[in-house]
């Protein structure tokens, strides 16, 4: 029971402090919820069930550092709902959905445009398969390297910013099959990237979408649905690779163990592997997180050249159980290696400020800009369990490709309201 009985409490402290903020705000997504509760059914099925399949513990160091952390986010968020004064009920009756609808008109555009950039995708997955000798190289690690640079990789994040209009889009269309049929073949698309977190961060935003107006009880069913599809999401990610290397049998005992090892790895080895982290403070360089600006600067210039950031966010590849490795110690645990408990709290302090201004600014001043925000950096928090994701392209990309379709969509829509008599 001596590791049970941490988890027991951090449970209860997350609970605790969920109600008090359900109750005063009348939902259950906030970003202190979206980033506490990973961490906590992480804690509880880690110490409670996975010491059986010989995965390690989740610390109680562990838990106290990442409870220090939101913490800091509970009361950052409670200080924002003191100065913004919005009611629990002004929440829940935010209609984002209708935000979206003067958007509806462009809904033949956004789905020709899905197809070719679909089809585009799958031509590319094709010449490189063909040309690298088969199957096989689906599986490799330079194929999705290839795949995230160069042209194809920006049309890639204009794919998912068609993905995300769809769904925004969708509860006011009168098209809708044509529309799951479009976003089905863009899911399909972005699948075949073989970049686990591009998938993810669409469904999660789209479940946010759908979720944010909705009633407790509704948000609870919609937490329970998405989490079951991310899981069968990441399985279906991990049959694909033993199709491709012809390892894949339904009878071999290996074969099951390597999809429910891996599968379940991905999702608790930021917590697991921290405790390791923790090691290791101020060890790499405080420009760390700035790398995104040199990748940046690449692509504006058309330098296919990136700046490798994974070895310097990450100790590289550790052992979470017998046989499984990870190289990820959540995104807490990056923030300490760069500059300790003060560097993880300012981190934490500073991304918690953006997220819950942007949580309250979507309420008062129901922008689609503003709600796109809001579900990245939420998106983003609820990520902080595995990793951060700021060194990356892609969350700038595509917010830069989202705002700039929005602003082509107004002016259209500008345009049409001037020439009505």
């Amino acid at each position: 029971m001596t590791v049970q009985i941490p988890s027991l409490v951090f449970f209860m402290a997350i609970l605790a402090l969920t109600i008090i903020d359900a109750r005063r705000l009348n939902t259950i997504i906030t970003p202190f919820t979206v980033t506490a509760w990973p961490f906590a059914i992480i804690s509880l099925v880690t110490n409670f069930i996975l010491g059986y399949l010989r995965f390690p513990p989740m610390t109680m160091r562990v838990h106290l550092f990442v409870l220090v952390n939101l913490v800091i986010i509970w009361l950052i968020g409670y200080i924002f709902s003191q100065v913004y004064r919005i009611k629990g009920t002004d929440i829940v009756t935010i209609d984002i959905k209708a935000v979206f609808k003067p958007f509806v008109r462009y809904q033949y555009f956004l789905m020709i445009l899905s197809v070719l950039l679909s089809i585009i995708i799958y031509f590319r997955v094709y010449s490189l398969i063909k040309q690298f000798g088969g199957w096989w190289f689906f599986g490799d690690a330079r194929f999705e390297e290839m795949m995230i640079i160069g042209p194809v990789a920006h049309l890639i994040q204009v794919a998912k910013v068609c993905f995300l209009l769809l769904i925004f889009i969708y509860p006011h269309s009168k098209r809708k099959f044509f529309i799951i049929i479009s976003l089905l073949g863009l899911l399909i698309a972005i699948a075949l990237i073989q970049v686990k977190y591009h998938l993810i961060w669409l469904m999660i935003i789209g479940f946010l979408y759908l979720n944010i107006p909705k009633k407790q009880s509704g948000q609870l069913k919609g937490v329970a649905m998405i989490s079951l599809l991310v899981f069968l999401m990441m399985n279906v990610f991990w049959i694909s690779l033993t199709f491709a290397w012809g390892t894949f049998s339904v009878d071999n005992e290996d074969v099951r163990n390597y999809l429910f090892n891996n599968s379940i790895n991905y999702f608790v080895s930021g917590p697991i592997l921290l405790d390791r982290w923790l090691d290791w403070p101020n060890i790499k360089p405080d420009w760390v997180l700035l790398t995104v600006i040199k990748n940046i600067s690449y692509v504006l210039m058309g330098i296919p050249l990136r700046e490798d950031f994974i070895p310097l966010i990450s100790h590289g590849f550790l052992e979470t159980a017998p046989g499984i490795r990870s190289n990820v110690g959540t995104s807490f645990g990056l923030y300490y290696m760069i500059g300790g408990y003060p560097f993880t709290i300012f981190m934490t302090t500073l991304l918690t400020f953006l997220s819950y201004l942007f949580f309250y600014k979507t309420v008062r001043m129901k922008s689609p800009i503003w709600i796109y925000l809001n579900l990245i950096f939420l998106t983003m928090m609820m990520m902080s369990f595995y990793g951060q994701y700021f060194t990356t392209i892609s969350p700038y990309e595509m917010t830069f490709i989202f705002m700039l379709f929005i602003y082509i969509f107004k002016i259209l829509n500008w345009a049409r309201e001037q020439q009505t008599p």
